[in-house]
């Protein structure tokens, strides 16, 4: 499982990965064939440039000119359908979450129970999800999935 770990605060965020790393060791004594590659961003930019490749997202986001929730929306608008969790410290975001967003919440600080759950439902997500196409065109990068592709046609010389 790829998994997205976007905090601005650096504490916050080495703390979590602490408790991936132990969680991951755990898990690969019960299940082998499910290890956790995660990768740690400090702001959002390197996060945008591949967002496809992960199963999961941690994100918090406070000095940054957006906050948790707007990288979430821009993450859903562009197609991501990974899991989600948002890890506010003491904000309250309940009031600002709607339904469309589809995120899981994981207070600060983290719990290894809660960790755990938000891990479990990561996991049963992405067995789940079914993987999309890559359609490539100059400038443009559609992803479908695989059943509403219906056939491809050549319409000229492919020039790459």
């Amino acid at each position: 499982m790829h998994i997205a770990v976007c905090m601005d605060v650096a504490p916050d965020r080495k703390q979590l990965e602490r408790l991936l790393g132990r969680s991951a060791d755990r898990r690969l004594t019960i299940d082998p064939s499910v290890p956790y590659y995660v990768q740690s961003y400090g702001n959002k930019e390197a996060l945008l440039a591949r967002p496809f490749m992960y199963d999961l997202f941690f994100i918090d986001l406070v000095n940054d000119d957006i906050d948790s929730i707007e990288l979430t929306r821009r993450l859903r608008s562009l197609g991501v359908t990974a899991t989600i969790a948002l890890c506010p410290g003491s904000e309250d975001l309940s009031d600002k979450l709607c339904a469309d967003d589809n995120v899981l919440v994981l207070r600060q600080p983290v719990m290894v129970e809660e960790l755990e759950k938000v891990l479990d439902t990561a996991l049963s997500d992405a067995e789940a999800r079914l993987p999309k196409l890559d359609i490539r065109a100059k400038g443009q990068t559609l992803l479908i999935n695989e059943d509403d592709f219906c056939y491809a046609e050549r319409t000229g010389d492919i020039s790459i």
